[in-house]
């Protein structure tokens, strides 16, 4: 007898975050070996990327599952909270990634600029 991975998956809170990380990594994967083909991103950088899209939906999909399987209903408000959590989650990691993501930009801008000056005679530095 065949293992069947999705209905195994599907047991589970776990199972679908599991489930959900990974199709979201085989996208992310399509999506990153043309940016490698085209030369617009490193191999390194695709890797980073497709671990990012799996972790993060792979936790929106798992956070989805229980919000939706604790409030029930019928199909069809299943699959309309489904697309209103889900989205609601996805949409706000990336607003959350994305602030954090600048707030260290801004931090290590600070201290290269603090490091480069320390290097510079007195005379020189601004205040």
């Amino acid at each position: 007898m065949p293992f069947r991975l999705g209905p195994y998956l599907a047991e589970t809170t776990v199972g679908m975050g599991v489930l959900g990380a990974i199709i979201s990594g085989t996208n992310a994967v399509a999506k990153n070996a043309e940016r490698v083909r085209l030369g617009t991103i490193t191999p390194a950088d695709a890797a980073i990327d497709v671990g990012k899209e799996a972790l993060k939906n792979g936790v929106v999909t798992a956070a989805t599952f229980v919000a939706v399987a604790s409030l029930g209903g019928e199909l069809a408000v299943s699959v309309g909270l489904t697309l209103v959590i889900g989205s609601t989650l996805k949409y706000a990691w990336d607003r959350g990634y994305e602030a954090v993501d600048e707030t260290l930009k801004i931090e290590n801008s600070a201290t290269r600029a603090d490091t480069l000056g320390a290097d510079l005679p007195l005379s020189t530095k601004i205040s």
